[in-house]
């Protein structure tokens, strides 16, 4: 891995398996994740395994991973959510269970500390109400 496309990483650790997030820039100056895992299938042998994701699949790939983790855990793990449960969100919120960007959580700020209310803000960004004082909290701002 050259270390001078790589823009941010970020690892994990779990079990055998080591799991690295390298954003990175290509020699044509696009911008791409690199997901790597490294797993130990030996005392001191590894297998690895790559997916390279560019900006155009990267949004469409975090939320179906958002949705399958909302399917695997449930919804604050007492209930999980169907295929037509997060279709019916969709109608009215068509931004719902897909991840944040960096630029939409600075939108999500400047809305906010310009006195936008939580209402507005959820039309702007097409997602629940609930969703966007949900951010708020998470971003720890209020």
């Amino acid at each position: 891995m050259e270390k001078q496309n790589v823009l941010h990483t970020e690892k994990i650790i779990s079990g055998k398996r080591t799991y690295y997030f390298d954003l990175k820039r290509s020699e044509n100056g696009r911008d791409y994740l690199l997901i790597s895992e490294r797993r130990q299938v030996e005392e001191d042998k590894y297998e690895r395994q790559q997916i390279i994701l560019f900006e155009e699949g990267l949004r469409k790939f975090g939320g179906m991973l958002m949705e399958m983790m909302l399917q695997f855990e449930g919804k604050n793990k007492k209930k999980r959510l169907t295929e037509e449960e997060i279709a019916a969100v969709r109608k009215e919120y068509p931004n719902a269970f897909i991840p944040w960007t960096a630029e939409e959580d600075q939108t999500l700020l400047d809305m906010y500390k310009q006195g936008e209310s939580v209402d507005v803000i959820a039309q702007h960004f097409l997602r629940k109400p609930s969703a966007i004082s949900y951010r708020i909290k998470k971003l720890d701002v209020q």
